[in-house]
């Protein structure tokens, strides 16, 4: 069933951390931040479909769930999103303030829409392959993906079984 949940999100981009606003739009953010990124996409040639997730805790703020059209269109937007990253020294994902000087301080990061299992997996395989000296864990296309070094051997977790794997 999880990895039927999987595979029905791989169209799918979560964007945390975006301040919420009166009558905002989310796809206007996508845009704003698209032009941000230096991406030619605009929220009305690749989205088919875009929301708030509901929270789980109250008054933090809810993450946008973005469904691409094609995927290639999600890989290629978040490669962008990766880049300008990379570029921002400060801390994961980007600032706020990147894309709005009058937005609060805080970060904003770009991820896979993974199901409750693969995200609890994700969190376990992160917490042991850092107390086990790895140096790269992430997910591509769905796949939880851990390195130890650079241009080791790449692991793919899939389940609990694979986090043996992690030596």
């Amino acid at each position: 069933m999880a990895e039927l949940q999987r595979y029905t999100r791989k169209d799918n981009l979560i964007l945390s951390g975006v301040p919420e606003s009166k009558n905002e739009s989310v796809f206007e953010v996508f845009d704003q931040i698209s032009n941000i990124l230096g991406s030619s996409m605009k929220s009305k040639d690749c989205l088919s479909i875009s929301h708030r997730m509901p929270g789980r805790v109250q008054g933090a703020v809810k993450p946008i769930v973005y469904k691409f059209i094609k995927r290639q269109d999600k890989l290629a937007w978040l490669n962008d999103f990766k880049k300008m990253a990379s570029k921002d020294k400060s801390g994961p994902g980007i600032s706020t303030s990147v894309v709005n000087k009058k937005l609060p301080a805080g970060r904003i990061v770009a991820h896979d829409h993974l199901p409750p299992f693969f995200l609890e997996l994700f969190k376990k395989a992160k917490q042991q392959a850092s107390t086990k000296g790895y140096k790269f864990v992430w997910i591509r296309d769905g796949r939880i993906l851990l390195r130890k070094v650079e241009g080791g051997q790449v692991l793919h977790i899939r389940d609990e079984k694979d986090l043996s794997k992690i030596t």
